[in-house]
């Protein structure tokens, strides 16, 4: 996975990414100073532990996720990537008086985006976990658990999958995932 997301980490060069859909007003300074710097990627030397996930929610958080936890500090991962939306990639974010294991109970977090999409949509958390969503229809990305798919939620049947996963796995996600040059985009992502 870390190979993965230094390769997109490299797409970003000179592409004048704003993250203008991240609030870095309460990031840990340490991080905050980085993000200010235009460097969005920072190599974590701490881990975090996947105790609490397992406990909330039943079932040991899939490897794959787990290295996207550990590998870099970042606001999020996106591109576009078989939509015309752009995909945002949950963040994986320190903020001030975090500890390394509190990104999973974030608001916008592992274990809290899938209760909330629970709760108000009946999607079935033991088989799907929420991982991002879609820039403009905000419809969720997710993870099927037992197999690691990618699928697009239903526009017309919230809380349910479309029929064809859009990626076979959460590395061939990332890996296509295309971002482009400022001189391309119309508008900030």
């Amino acid at each position: 996975m870390k190979k993965t997301i230094q390769s997109y980490k490299s797409q970003l060069t000179g592409t004048d990414i704003r993250y203008n859909f991240f609030n870095f007003s309460n990031v840990a300074l340490d991080l905050k100073a980085h993000f200010d710097a235009g460097e969005f990627f920072i190599e974590r030397r701490d881990q975090t532990s996947f105790d609490l996930f397992s406990k909330e929610m039943g079932y040991k958080l899939p490897q794959d996720i787990c290295e996207y936890i550990n590998a870099y500090w970042h606001p999020g991962i996106f591109g576009y990537y078989k939509t015309s939306e752009c995909t945002v990639l949950f963040p994986v974010v320190r903020y001030t008086n975090d500890t390394p294991n509190s990104i999973l109970m974030q608001k916008d977090g592992l274990i809290p985006s899938a209760k909330k999409w629970e709760k108000l949509y009946g999607g079935d958390i033991t088989r799907y976990l929420p991982i991002g969503y879609l820039s403009y229809s905000e419809m969720n990305v997710l993870y099927e658990v037992n197999s690691g798919k990618i699928f697009l939620e239903d526009l017309d049947n919230e809380g349910s999958p479309e029929n064809n996963p859009i990626a076979n796995s959460f590395k061939e996600l990332i890996g296509n995932l295309k971002v482009f040059p400022a001189s391309q985009r119309s508008d900030d992502i």
